[in-house]
């Protein structure tokens, strides 16, 4: 049996990407198809499809609780939900923020849900990727809420 120590330092120093990205997802796990655990970096590869869109779903849904909203926003303007006009505005009003507002998620929320609303009564309802992604707008949705009070959205700052 392999046994794994960790050698680095006490000191605090330079965090490498690869660190980060090592500390972030250490908790995380999924299963491959013969219910067998695996860790994130294994899932990348050899979990199945749900599972790997489980993982996904569950490390958007942290960085939305923590207030960043900007990589959802971004993969969703990525996938093509938005026509190309529109997109152009709402990457304007985005900017470089990995923390765009309440008040700006909010409008976004609001424009993907319309646009959803609009193609499934064209009967066009989106599938897959997309409909992965407009759920999880709609869940963020639910989890900033629907109004904008300037309390709650005064202690978010536009980052670049």
């Amino acid at each position: 049996m392999y046994s794994i120590t960790n050698t680095a330092p006490s000191i605090v120093g330079e965090i490498t990407v690869s660190d980060a990205l090592s500390n972030a997802t250490s908790h995380m796990i999924t299963f491959d198809k013969k219910g067998n655990p695996r860790c994130f970096e294994m899932s990348i590869s050899f979990a199945s499809k749900d599972e790997r869109q489980r993982l996904m779903m569950e490390i958007f849904a942290k960085q939305c609780m923590d207030g960043n909203y900007g990589n959802l926003m971004r993969e969703v303007l990525n996938e093509g939900i938005v026509p190309k006009a529109q997109r152009l505005v709402i990457d304007m009003m985005l900017g470089q923020a990995r923390r765009p507002s309440k008040a700006t998620a909010r409008s976004f929320c609001m424009i993907i849900e319309g646009l959803h609303a609009l193609a499934v009564s064209n009967g066009k309802a989106p599938k897959g990727k997309k409909m992965v992604l407009i759920s999880m707008v709609a869940e963020l949705s639910a989890l900033i809420g629907k109004d904008d009070t300037a309390k709650d959205d005064a202690a978010r700052t536009i980052e670049g």
